[in-house]
């Protein structure tokens, strides 16, 4: 029997056995050999050929009770729905619009002009644009804006990087406390700095990997800059030093009074 070689794995950095011929890990070569099954299922040819797979397992007795047992499974079809009447970030945003009283005052001013084609030339002017930035603004500071406008951000990086990414507004809860330090999200705008530091930010628990789902994470914006590139155990290292030579530290409260939960 062909005994197993225990390295440090050279991309989680950990001391475990490696895979025969390769310097990582089992674990990371299992991520590495779905990244790559991604990739190829996100051509043209790839997902022609996993519609062909598919087709020929549904073509199966096997494939057969597979598909009946799901199709009645409850679960499975209250995903189906939900996913059917999925909305894209700019129809959420354009519904929340409509119901804002910003859009019920130009509808009202519509009304009362009686313009023949007014909404043709909607935004347009001055006021409506003004309008619409105010709103816009309010709604990014809210929890769901904010979440809307992390996921946009991270997939307009992951197509720059060209990194995997699977993510969905509809799939995560609303933000309330950071995954990291449990401190609870202020989105409020920030005062004299460039960014609030206890606003919530996407953070990638392994940098070298894309933005799918088992691999995010909603933190404070203080905890993912002083984390930039680094693993938490680095972060986790540097905050016990940071304690250990400061037993009582002055701590200043943030302007949306955040106390520790």
């Amino acid at each position: 029997m062909e005994r197993e070689t225990v390295k440090i794995c050279s991309k989680c950095h950990t001391l475990k056995p490696l895979v025969k011929h390769r310097s990582i890990c089992v674990e990371c070569n299992l991520v590495r050999k779905r990244e790559v099954a991604a990739a190829q299922q996100a051509t043209p040819e790839g997902r022609e050929a996993n519609r062909a797979r598919a087709a020929a397992f549904r073509a199966t007795p096997e494939g057969n009770a597979y598909q009946r047992e799901y199709e009645q499974d409850p679960n499975n079809k209250a995903k189906r729905a939900v996913a059917q009447r999925k909305p894209t970030n700019e129809k959420v945003r354009q519904d929340r619009f409509r119901q804002s009283p910003e859009y019920n005052a130009m509808m009202s001013d519509a009304r009362a002009a009686r313009k023949p084609g007014y909404w043709k030339g909607w935004g347009q002017t001055a006021e409506q644009k003004a309008a619409r930035r105010v709103w816009f603004r309010k709604w990014q500071l809210s929890p769901q804006g904010r979440l809307s406008s992390l996921i946009a951000g991270a997939k307009k990086r992951a197509a720059d990087n060209g990194l995997l990414f699977d993510l969905e507004v509809a799939t995560f809860p609303e933000l309330t406390a950071c995954a990291v330090t449990g401190l609870p999200f202020c989105f409020d705008e920030p005062d004299e700095t460039k960014f609030n530091p206890w606003a919530p930010s996407i953070d990638r628990k392994d940098p070298f990997r894309g933005y799918v789902k088992d691999n995010v994470q909603f933190v404070c914006v203080a905890y993912n800059l002083a984390k930039n590139q680094f693993s938490e155990a680095v972060l986790l290292r540097l905050a016990r030093a940071i304690v250990d030579r400061n037993p009582q530290p002055v701590i200043q409260e943030p302007s949306c009074a955040i106390s520790p939960s």
